[in-house]
């Protein structure tokens, strides 16, 4: 004896079917941003901070180097998400403590799936990524009082991609800021 689901009830099933799928491809294909960061007392106790843009020195070959307007980007939205948690920001005579923003593209290892049926097995290839480092220190000194890394995969160059440079760098800004307590 063969029985069959009633209409609705397939439909209902393939429905969540779709549902479930297209949520899996989105945690697939979406930007992770990744981010490690000290803790955050030393800069709620300072109160005054610059902003210093940092030099792209680490930057690997091969990789697309920040660009002198993007880096002036992520340093005015730096100054006024700080603004709105209630920092002061000052020059570096006046202030406290001194907020270093390093952004860099390095070439970071992923493991992939071979499609070689005859070599399928995870491989390692190299990918962009966008590092965003903040490093808080007292002026005159070198020694950091607060750390912040928060990084994330670059479209491939060359390749078609829904994500624009420029987001993920917004995107890793605003996690690595989310580090940073707010004084409000």
């Amino acid at each position: 004896m063969t029985r069959t689901a009633p209409h609705d009830t397939t439909q209902i099933r393939t429905v969540l079917a779709f549902v479930a799928l297209a949520a899996l491809l989105t945690a697939c294909i979406s930007n992770k941003v990744s981010v490690d960061a000290s803790d955050g007392h030393e800069l709620m106790r300072a109160a005054t901070l610059h902003i210093s843009l940092a030099g792209d020195a680490k930057a690997e070959t091969g990789t697309a180097a920040v660009s002198p307007a993007a880096q002036a980007d992520l340093r005015a939205r730096t100054e006024n998400a700080l603004r709105a948690k209630g920092y002061a920001i000052g020059s570096v005579s006046e202030s406290d403590l001194i907020l270093e923003l390093t952004p860099r593209t390095e070439s970071a290892p992923r493991r992939t799936w071979s499609s070689d049926p005859d070599a399928s097995g995870v491989r390692i290839v190299r990918k962009p990524e966008a590092v965003l480092s903040l490093r808080a220190r007292s002026r005159g000194e070198s020694a950091e009082v607060w750390r912040c890394e928060a990084r994330a995969r670059l479209p491939e160059p060359g390749r078609s991609s829904t994500t624009n440079v420029d987001e993920v760098w917004s995107q890793v800004l605003a996690k690595a800021l989310e580090q940073v307590p707010d004084r409000r």
